[in-house]
């Protein structure tokens, strides 16, 4: 995953949507520096790049819900469109060119959601069973997590059963069963889906077989469905925002049909913040940070490894480097 302008054309959260306020606020997404802010609560994100000198839009202010330039005070619309300049006379006509570079820009999930380029593939939906924002189950946002490592690599690690005995011994895998059993996995153009049984800790003391459900919609969005034997389940969703190479902002959702009282929210928060404490501990120290996406670089195991070089596949075909089997 190293051509990130391969990856303008897909949905990419930048941010919690409590973060996009009436105040702008910058954010980066592959390398380009954005800025969002609300214009009538609506959420919108522009290039943070004033078409006049080349100032930073994040430094200015809302107007009436337009940004303004902090250098010449000029305003662009949610649209990008320029509706004033303070140095032309009132009812001056405004150059044509006077535009800032406006994207699209979904709200979904808690968080805002942004296409540098005209999307190419389907946004990334939740599966149908565990919806966020299903009024039967409670969803939240757990965190933002800001790893230094490409979104690739993140993504493989949460597809990834086979580290669960090492990185997070005791809790979802123990040391003495590492064996990882064959699974089928079901692919098409844009996603992949698969079960996979495991032993992991209960709570309360002791051990219990769960049933892991795992989705993957290209290029970065993942969830996992874990259900214990009573039938209670909980999905945990990783929707990366590929900050830039080697750098990635990690959000991370919970939807859960047990405990549905918002007071519990911290504690399945605190669990998840373990887990992924955990994982960017050792996912942080892989080289390059970037994950290969040319099957050749690095070892492969066919069982352990099957989702791993799936996705690869999925980034190469998107590097240009490959197709999807």
């Amino acid at each position: 995953m190293t051509n990130l302008a391969a990856y303008r054309p897909y949905w990419h959260p930048i941010a919690m949507s409590e973060e996009v306020t009436d105040s702008p606020r910058r954010f980066t997404l592959l390398d380009e520096h954005l800025v969002a802010f609300r214009a009538g609560g609506r959420a919108a994100v522009l290039k943070d790049l004033c078409i006049h000198r080349g100032s930073a839009l994040s430094l200015g202010q809302v107007v009436d819900g337009r940004i303004e330039c902090p250098y010449h005070g000029w305003q662009y619309d949610a649209d990008g469109a320029c509706v004033k300049i303070p140095a032309l006379p009132e009812g001056h006509s405004i150059p044509r060119k006077a535009r800032a570079q406006a994207y699209q820009v979904r709200e979904e999930a808690g968080l805002v959601w942004v296409a540098l380029d005209e999307p190419v593939a389907p946004f990334p939906e939740w599966p149908e069973a565990c919806r966020f924002g299903d009024d039967r189950y409670r969803s939240h946002v757990v965190a933002a997590y800001d790893w230094t490592v490409g979104a690739g690599r993140a993504v493989e690690n949460f597809l990834d059963v086979a580290h669960f005995p090492f990185v997070h011994e005791e809790l979802l895998g123990f040391r003495e069963s590492p064996l990882v059993s064959e699974h089928d996995i079901d692919h098409d153009e844009f996603s992949m889906h698969y079960f996979y049984s495991t032993v992991q800790a209960k709570p309360e003391g002791g051990r219990e077989k769960v049933s892991l459900e795992y989705f993957y919609h290209v290029p970065l969005t993942c969830h996992l469905k874990r259900q214990v034997p009573d039938g209670r389940w909980l999905c945990v969703s990783l929707l990366p925002c590929p900050v830039s190479a080697g750098t990635s902002r990690l959000f991370v959702t919970c939807v859960r049909d047990a405990d549905l009282d918002p007071e519990y929210d911290a504690v399945y928060s605190r669990f998840l913040d373990d887990v992924f404490n955990q994982d960017k501990a050792v996912v942080s120290s892989v080289r390059p940070e970037e994950i290969p996406v040319d099957l050749r670089e690095e070892l492969h195991l066919k069982v352990p490894d099957a989702a791993g070089l799936l996705l690869r596949r999925y980034l190469g075909r998107i590097d240009g480097v490959g197709t999807v089997a």
